[in-house]
């Protein structure tokens, strides 16, 4: 026998589904900002200037300097 759930259930379920996602993305987009600062501070710490950093991250060096410092 095969259990259909209802169109309302079914749309919670997706629902949650996607929220879950949506937490996990999040998660996710921390841990790369970190791991970017990181990368940023050591870049910093071997001479790189803000031009540069900015440059890489495709940003004018007083956003960098702005987002970085």
């Amino acid at each position: 026998m095969v259990t259909r759930m209802s169109p309302q259930n079914f749309k919670v379920a997706r629902t949650v589904q996607r929220l879950h996602k949506v937490s996990d993305v999040r998660r996710r987009e921390l841990a790369i900002d970190v791991e970017l600062r990181e990368a940023v501070a050591a870049a910093r710490r071997d001479g790189a200037s803000w031009s540069a950093i900015g440059d890489a991250l495709g940003v004018a060096m007083q956003s960098a300097w702005k987002k970085f410092s």
